[in-house]
């Protein structure tokens, strides 16, 4: 009884939160996307997004289909420059998806359809970084308070009520069980912080054609790299119209870097950071 009182107290701490599947504006951007309107579902379902209480995968999802199906009603993906601007717009929000949930199979193949198509530059993340992006920073925080509570619980009833010799295994495996989740847990939380290029602050280049980072903040300017609509940069300063960027591309870990005029960008995580780290 003693551990039924406990549970439900370490369950009462996570509150659940509401979906907007059921919203009569959802239900009519649904309708409308059905019916092969994607103009009007892609208002509807961005009018939803304008809420950050509103935001979830499948919003985004949803977002990056429309965008992708309209770019394919211009033409070939690719080759126009209002196909173009469809086709960056969808792999935005397929990002976007998969910052709130990195397992969405379709966002994933979505995404890498695009990127063959468009050829566009992403940040890279290798070891522990890489492994701290399988989940949202929120979601290694929620397990590692529950793991917590957990081997806490664990210790209070192995010195509170202690059961009789031979039977506390249970109990010694699931407080192990606990103390790993713990470390992994917050080997996934060091990882976010060793992030040097953190998705919530990344832009994205955005100009159809001829896109280039520069390497003074001038028009005439020589040329650093190409970058495809779709492109991820991360912001470092900003000087006048320009903006001073690491690009993905670097090599023997030196980072890339290069201008670009702030009009030809726009932020990849418009939201509140917390959403998507």
């Amino acid at each position: 009884m003693r551990f039924l009182i406990l549970l439900a107290l370490l369950f009462s701490l996570f509150p659940a939160t509401a979906s907007p599947d059921s919203s009569p504006a959802w239900k009519e951007a649904m309708t409308a996307y059905k019916a092969t309107d994607y103009k009007r579902a892609l208002e509807g379902f961005k009018k939803i997004a304008e809420d950050e209480k509103q935001i979830s995968a499948a919003l985004c999802h949803n977002i990056a289909n429309c965008e992708y199906k309209l770019g394919e009603s211009a033409g070939t993906p690719g080759a126009s420059e209002e196909s173009l601007t469809h086709q960056a717009a969808a792999s935005i929000w397929y990002r976007r998806a998969l910052a709130l949930d990195p397992w969405l199979p379709e966002a994933q193949q979505n995404l890498r359809f695009l990127r063959r198509v468009l050829g566009f530059q992403r940040f890279e993340s290798h070891g522990l970084v890489k492994f701290a992006s399988w989940f949202p920073r929120r979601q290694w925080i929620a397990v590692c308070q529950g793991a917590i509570w957990g081997a806490v619980i664990m210790i209070v009833w192995l010195v509170w009520a202690p059961p009789r010799r031979g039977r506390r295994w249970p109990l010694v495996t699931l407080l192990c069980l606990s103390i790993a989740l713990i470390i992994t847990t917050a080997l996934g939380l060091l990882g976010k912080v060793m992030d040097g290029t953190p998705f919530a602050k990344r832009i994205i280049s955005v100009q159809p054609k001829d896109a280039w980072a520069r390497t003074a903040p001038a028009e005439a300017a020589g040329t650093v790299l190409s970058l495809p609509p779709g492109s991820e940069l991360f912001p470092i300063k900003k000087e006048g119209y320009w903006i001073y960027c690491d690009m993905p591309g670097g090599t023997n870990g030196d980072p890339l870097r290069g201008w670009v005029r702030e009009s030809t960008t726009e932020p990849l995580w418009p939201w509140n950071a917390t959403l998507a780290d």
